[in-house]
């Protein structure tokens, strides 16, 4: 009886830990082009959020494109998701409108534009740097860098562990 008792206990324990990671926050965050994105759209696969205030978000030009290519020919038929996100709170009112004129001219990827700094909020975001999280297929968090300049052995430690999340519960699609 006692050790049913210590099993069932051990194991409440270790479900209760798995929970405590954070969530991907619930959003409703328009990008440069004022498209509407919500967290509904990233749910049910593993997601990276490349995350940057302004000056990490200039670093994530180092990360983005090189990560997301690496990970495009490594994981051919593994669903995996990735967006960019701007905290852009603070910014002046009369400065919001340069900021999407600048993103829209680099002809970027959709920029999710953080007005109220909730990713900042809820991840303990680190600023003056490129912020990369990663959340699994249950919209759990699995890891955070941050990271300034490109470093080749933090790229492959990221695409490591991006691997080993996608391919947990996520067979290729055949």
């Amino acid at each position: 009886m006692r050790v049913v008792i210590l099993w069932l206990l051990i194991a409440t324990a270790a479900i209760a830990v798995e929970d405590q990671r954070p969530e991907l926050i619930r959003f409703r965050i328009k990008d440069q082009n004022d498209v509407l994105y919500t967290d509904a759209r990233y749910r049910n696969a593993p997601l990276l959020v490349f995350w940057g205030d302004r000056e990490g978000i200039e670093n994530l030009g180092d990360w983005s494109p090189v990560l997301c290519d690496s990970l495009a020919s490594e994981l051919r038929g593994y669903r995996l998701r990735a967006v960019d996100v701007a905290h852009t709170k603070g910014a002046p009112f009369f400065v919001k409108g340069m900021i999407k004129k600048r993103l829209r001219a680099e002809g970027n990827a959709p920029v999710l534009l953080d007005w109220d700094g909730a990713f900042a909020k809820a991840y303990d975001c680190r600023k003056d740097q490129a912020n990369i999280l990663l959340f699994d297929r249950t919209a759990r968090l699995v890891r955070i860098w941050a990271v300034a300049e490109s470093d080749p052995a933090t790229k492959a430690e990221i695409l490591v562990v991006v691997k080993e999340t996608v391919a947990q519960r996520d067979p290729p699609d055949r």
